[in-house]
């Protein structure tokens, strides 16, 4: 318990990090790694599927059993009472979940709106959308604002939290470490279609 109100006080207050050594995006090089390692254009499907497979299960598999090292070594930390493992499980946890980034998006998008800056406020929400939104109107730019930061909402905090509690930081990680790989390679097209299969409207998360 304590573990998850830390990570979503140091998220609220600080944010994501914007550094290369962010595990999120630590993750998201091993897939595209993963992906030139894997991925061949003439490949057949089968074969495209079997490796999007393994990219899968590598991914998943590297991701929890870092997250469950770094929280086995932080039971060594000279910390009473547990502290240091409740530290790093909350630092490691805040890292999965984005509520100071969705509240930024929402609040952003609004203050552009009010003050009737309309081609801007359409320029921010296409870069939460999957869809383009050069054409919408104010209340269109309202909906599409809504509904995304409602379904990254899910993405972003509820289901991170869930998972935690379920099986830990190891699993909220693995949990994080799969949605990534729903945005990088989860496109139904040509090229990803038997190789990551399914895709979001959303683009936020």
């Amino acid at each position: 318990m304590l573990t998850g109100i830390l990570a979503f006080v140091l998220d609220t207050i600080i944010g994501d990090p914007n550094s290369k050594w962010h595990p999120v995006v630590l993750i998201g090089r091993l897939i595209g790694a993963l992906e030139r390692l894997f991925y061949r254009e003439d490949d057949s499907d089968s074969k495209k599927f079997a490796m999007g497979a393994m990219l899968v299960i590598l991914t998943l598999l590297i991701s929890y059993e870092a997250a469950a090292g770094i929280m086995q070594l932080s039971y060594r930390i000279p910390f009473g009472w547990g502290w240091g493992t409740t530290v790093v499980g909350g630092l490691l946890l805040s890292f999965t979940i984005s509520p100071k980034s969705l509240s930024r998006a929402g609040k952003g998008i609004y203050v552009l709106l009010i003050t009737g800056n309309l081609e801007e406020a359409r320029e921010k929400v296409g870069w939460i959308v999957g869809r383009d939104t050069k054409d919408l109107n104010d209340a269109e730019i309202t909906r599409a604002t809504v509904e995304t930061i409602a379904e990254n909402t899910v993405d972003g905090i509820i289901s991170p939290l869930f998972f935690f509690a379920l099986g830990g930081v190891p699993l909220a990680v693995l949990y994080r470490a799969a949605n990534t790989m729903d945005s990088m390679i989860g496109y139904k097209n040509d090229r990803y279609l038997f190789f990551g299969g399914r895709r979001r409207g959303s683009t936020m998360c």
